[in-house]
Parts: C-alpha cells; sequence; structure tokens
C-alpha cells in the first residue's frame, strides 16, 4: 500500500527543526560560549527578534505538526 507524501507536514517539519536549531544556538551562545572563551556575550535587539520568532514558528510548527499525524493516523 503506498503512501503520499504529506509536502505540507513536511515542510512543517523543517520549520520545526530549523526554528529549535536556531533556539539552542542562541543559548549556546548565551550560556556555554562565555565559559569556553572567557568573553561574555550578549543579545542584540535584533537578536532578541529572532529568537522571539524562533519560539513562535516553533510553536505555530509543533501546533501544525500535531494536527497533521492525527489526521494522517
Amino acid at each position: 500500500m503506498k503512501r503520499k507524501i504529506n509536502k505540507k507536514g513536511i515542510s512543517y517539519l523543517l520549520m520545526f527543526i530549523a526554528s529549535f536549531m536556531l533556539i539552542v544556538h542562541d543559548f549556546y551562545r548565551l550560556t556555554l560560549e562565555s565559559v569556553f572563551t572567557g568573553r561574555l556575550t550578549t543579545l542584540t535587539w535584533f537578536g532578541l527578534v529572532t529568537l522571539l520568532i524562533a519560539f513562535l514558528t516553533l510553536n505555530l510548527s509543533y501546533e501544525e505538526l500535531k494536527k497533521c499525524t492525527r489526521e494522517c493516523t
């Protein structure tokens, strides 16, 4: 039995992965990089806005993936 690949679901999965990786990168820069390099790092206003957008995108893509998996199964 063939299953059709849901392109919308794949795009939401890619958005989820990209926003999650951006959040992990930002928190790495804020917490661990200063331990390794000895320099203190901070967020700029642009970094704060992109982190907020990443959280919103992560939430949106997670809700859509949850809805998609409920409909597909």
